[in-house]
């Protein structure tokens, strides 16, 4: 259901902002959630938020630079919504969406029945059991299923989490699976959990670079992959998938992908048994796309961000070398000891600036702060 949760989040995902973790950020402004899908009553809500985060009094703690750095955020997630137009029949486009996609699976001829109820989408409010308590914002569902559950096949979305920036992504993804389970020869060929799941995250770029700017869909990886991490899981699992299968894009192209769904799980399987050499692969070569080649860029050589405490980031972005101790606290109006411990931090847990007697001796901070790569542990 669309609400003035779901708006904050879309100007998150088009916004470049500081902060590492979307998940703490969303569970922090839950509250929007019983806001109306409006723009006028967002953005409110996030104009007296961060008024209210950025007027402050006395010395600078670690709690008063986290809500001076977050107004920052929030100023940018502002001027997004303000400028974006909003999804007002969340179903209706997620259907377009669905229509074009399947016209560029048929172009491709990596799928021959557009009618196959594998590829019907439904939106329900919980997922059929045993999958009722899973997190996931969508799910595909096969004759496996519905044999063992009753399940009915397809492409189910949770109505909670319908979004009109990330469902899309998440509908790509999802056709997919349901592609190469149509071109699956053998229904009793175990899936390849790990490959299949990056096949599906690479050709998904490609799908999404269709309908969004490439600017989107990288925030949208980086927020997915490249964020803070408080807990390790399946989602590394992912990752490590997305890397490689988009490391194989770059030997074979398209031709070489859509050779993978077209195959279905017996050809997957065939090229999982064979990665150790990629240059090897029973796969055609061809046919790069510009707009794809950058997001595979991006998905191979992108780094987690260095993530340090909040009054860590604000003191990085004042410091230079000379400062003492003293002189920073007295300038910026820093609470001493936090500073102190934060000036450690900087030095002992990302290698950022020599601190030694009271003063810095190098600072290489800016270079961090320029390239995104330095964010704040938001709270």
């Amino acid at each position: 259901m669309l609400n003035g949760l779901v708006c904050l989040v879309e100007g998150l995902l088009l916004s470049d902002h500081n902060m590492a973790d979307y998940n703490k950020f969303l569970k922090r402004f839950y509250k929007f959630k019983s806001l109306p899908y409006q723009k006028r009553e967002v953005l409110k809500k996030i104009k007296e938020t961060y008024e209210q985060y950025a007027n402050y009094k006395g010395k600078i703690s670690q709690s008063k630079a986290n809500k001076l750095l977050l107004a920052e955020d929030l100023q940018k997630i502002y001027k997004k919504i303000r400028e974006r137009t909003l999804t007002k029949n969340m179903e209706g486009f997620l259907i377009k969406v669905w229509e074009f996609y399947k016209k560029l699976f048929s172009s491709y001829d990596l799928i021959t029945d557009t009618e196959s109820e594998l590829l019907r989408v439904y939106i329900k409010k919980r997922f059929p059991k045993p999958f009722e308590n899973m997190s996931w914002s969508a799910a595909f569902f096969e004759e496996k299923e519905k044999k063992l559950y009753g399940i009915q096949p397809g492409i189910c979305f949770l109505v909670k989490h319908l979004n009109p920036v990330m469902s899309p992504i998440c509908l790509a993804h999802e056709m997919t699976h349901a592609a190469i389970s149509l071109n699956t020869k053998n229904k009793d060929v175990r899936k390849s959990l790990w490959l299949e799941e990056g096949v599906c995250e690479t050709f998904s770029l490609f799908l999404a670079s269709r309908i969004f700017k490439k600017e989107l869909i990288k925030n949208i990886i980086k927020y997915r992959y490249f964020g803070w991490k408080s807990k390790h899981g399946m989602g590394d699992v992912y990752e490590e998938s997305f890397k490689r299968v988009s490391l194989l894009y770059k030997y074979y192209g398209l031709e070489g992908l859509c050779e993978l769904i077209r195959g279905g799980r017996e050809k997957i399987l065939e090229v999982e048994k064979r990665l150790n050499s990629y240059r090897k692969l029973p796969l055609p070569i061809g046919h790069w796309d510009k707009k794809v080649d950058e997001l595979t860029d991006f998905v191979i050589v992108g780094k987690s961000s260095l993530v340090v405490s909040p009054l860590a980031f604000y003191i990085s972005r004042n410091i230079k070398v000379g400062d003492t101790l003293k002189s920073l606290v007295n300038t910026c109006n820093l609470n001493k000891k936090e500073t102190e411990n934060a000036l450690k931090e900087l030095q002992f847990n990302t290698g950022t600036i020599v601190y030694n007697n009271g003063k810095v001796m190098l600072d290489s901070t800016k270079i961090y702060l320029k390239t995104k790569m330095l964010k704040y542990k938001n709270g």
